[in-house]
């Protein structure tokens, strides 16, 4: 989302919609940032590529660049996860009363329409998935309990939703001031359980490595560490991504931009 009159505002995508490049001279450098052992074991394996729609790494020629690194690193498949109704959450800050499923649903179609074009390009077979296919999923319920009785009973994950909330508020009040606290840090954690649940769903997925520019955020990292590491380490394997050599920090407010 923009702001616009010190409110929040849906946009549809970046100022980078419609830049489309061919040709290495356009291409950023992008590197992965990820063990010696995960970078040396890449080959013949799936990845995801998690996508917060709106984000500005995941537009234009950063998309671009991204999409050519992986289609170099020889994996079998790319899954392309939109986490657009995920958003949803962070999206009510707009209005409280309101239900902002469709909205971001369409923010999601739309960000796919637009950016079609350079997935056409990877080496490899890739598809997309969209976040309702997880919140339909037989077993959300399941785990969002799970996540839900961990936040109540686990202080180093409940201390991890309050941080992750707090730097999701103080990013937003620089921009609006009035901007309630309760209602951030509210939708913060709503935002972040049920992320938590939907990534112990897609772990049953033969996914590899997971995708993104910055790191996991403290929450997603304490259930991987936890409840996926553990049992099943040769999966979801962070990837983090630097362009330009450039570190990326951590967003994880979906399409608010702050």
């Amino acid at each position: 989302m923009a702001l616009i009159n010190n409110k929040l505002s849906i946009a549809d995508g970046c100022s980078l919609e419609g830049e489309y490049m061919t040709g290495s001279g356009n291409l950023l450098k992008v590197s992965f940032r990820c063990s010696d052992n995960d970078r040396k074991n890449l080959a013949n394996t799936n990845c995801l590529l998690t996508i917060s729609v709106g984000q500005k790494p995941h537009e234009g020629k950063y998309l671009y660049s991204t999409i050519k690194a992986i289609s170099r690193k020889n994996f079998n498949s790319c899954t392309i996860m939109v986490c657009d109704t995920l958003q949803r959450h962070t999206m009510k800050l707009m209005d409280m009363s309101q239900d902002f499923t469709k909205q971001s649903y369409q923010l999601g179609t739309n960000w796919i329409e637009r950016n079609q074009k350079y997935f056409n390009e990877l080496a490899i077979p890739f598809h997309f998935v969209r976040w309702n296919s997880w919140l339909d999923h037989n077993r959300f319920k399941y785990y969002d309990s799970i996540v839900t009785e961990l936040s109540q009973t686990s202080q180093e994950f409940s201390r991890s939703l309050h941080k992750e909330g707090m730097q999701f508020y103080n990013r937003i009040k620089k921009r609006i001031p009035n901007i309630s606290k309760k209602a951030c840090l509210q939708q913060s954690k709503i935002y972040l359980l049920e992320e938590c649940a939907a990534m112990l769903i897609y772990v049953e997925e033969d996914f590899h490595f997971d995708i993104y520019p910055s790191k996991r955020n403290v929450a997603l990292e304490i259930i991987y560490q936890n409840l996926i590491e553990p049992t099943q380490p040769e999966k979801l394997r962070p990837i983090a991504l630097n362009f330009k050599g450039k570190v990326n920090r951590t967003v994880h407010e979906g399409c608010v931009n702050v």
